[in-house]
């Protein structure tokens, strides 16, 4: 970057390249710093708690699975042309002479190198392409997966509180108080899963939140750098379609992460409503009383915080865009000066 100063349409493919770079080496050495609460954290998912106890858990557990299924693709096609894309960069942008993908500092000189030297230095860059966007693509896949494994819990807290039986006062004195026991014992198992899940979603904040606190933060950068870009590049170009693609490969990234944060308070709202809609006025005053209890816990919304402050939801995602925007028109407009 500061060999490239003064020249704006440099610095700016530079700068997108520092950040992204940057925020890749920053959530690695945070996985790598809480490699033992990731373990201790994949042995707390398999907490009998949280197994399936039924046919119909298991197909909500399929068709979440299917959902990551479809995510992990999506992020395999944006990563692979993105590949593609910077590794043709040589081919069709040659400029009059030999380029690298990427216009950064190397020891050669790709114009004047011979075929070897320029071979090894195009190799060392792809291999850092390919294993930049590999790690960026697992960290987040993995991310996104624990958090997607607390809306599925809540589904199936909400699918096993609807199991609460009627409780009619023409049964016999037996059969109610079986049957009014057997539905004080499944809000129990609900309320036991949910708190649970509670400790679990602490410890993916403990783990993910910084990561994702990186994540978020520079792609607010590198939105901004990428359309600034886009204002200096001339269209119809490889470059300019690489950099778009790129671009849309970010908004990707952010959208899932708003979205799977957006499922946990979608989902848990979900749930109180569903334990207001059982038939909890036929149950006995226990029964009542230890759902009051649960249902004033659940009244504050959970939300899961990116550096516990930045909330992951839809108007998140609205917001970064804005910010974003803003920012890119105060630097096209300093451009423009």
């Amino acid at each position: 970057m500061v060999m490239l100063w003064g020249d704006l349409e440099q610095i700016s493919d530079a700068c997108y390249l520092f950040f992204s770079v940057a925020t890749c080496s920053l959530k690695n050495t945070n996985y790598l710093l809480s490699q033992k609460k990731f373990l201790s954290l994949l042995d707390f998912m398999e907490n009998e708690v949280f197994v399936s106890q039924s046919l119909v858990q298991d197909k909500i557990i399929s068709a979440y699975a299917k959902k990551m299924g479809r995510i992990y693709l999506i992020y395999i096609v944006c990563g692979f042309c993105n590949c593609v894309e910077w590794a043709l960069v040589p081919v069709f942008e040659k400029e009059g002479h030999k380029i690298f993908p990427f216009k950064i500092w190397m020891p050669m000189d790709a114009a004047s190198a011979e075929i070897p030297e320029y071979l090894l230095g195009y190799v060392l860059q792809l291999f850092g392409i390919i294993f930049s966007v590999s790690t960026y693509l697992t960290m987040d896949i993995v991310a996104i997966s624990l958090l997607m494994f607390v809306p599925v819990q809540l589904d199936i807290i909400t699918c096993k509180i609807k199991e609460v039986q009627h409780v009619s006062i023409l049964f016999d004195p037996k059969q109610r108080r079986d049957l009014i026991e057997h539905n004080s014992a499944l809000l129990k198992d609900c309320i036991r899963r949910h708190q649970a899940l509670l400790r679990y979603i602490e410890g993916v904040a403990d783990i993910f939140d910084i990561h994702i606190f990186f994540q978020l933060s520079a792609t607010v950068i590198v939105v901004c750098i990428i359309a600034l870009q886009m204002t200096i590049e001339p269209p119809n170009t490889f470059h300019y379609y690489s950099t778009v693609n790129y671009l849309m490969a970010m908004l990707v990234q952010l959208c899932f992460y708003s979205w799977s944060g957006n499922e946990i308070t979608e989902r848990n709202n979900v749930l109180r409503d569903g334990l207001y809609e059982c038939l909890w006025y036929e149950q006995d005053l226990s029964f009542k009383r230890t759902l009051w209890i649960a249902m004033e816990f659940m009244s504050r919304p959970l939300i899961f915080k990116a550096g516990n402050y930045i909330p992951l939801s839809r108007p998140t995602f609205v917001s970064i865009l804005r910010c974003s925007y803003s920012y890119f028109a105060v630097l096209n407009q300093v451009k423009n000066k």
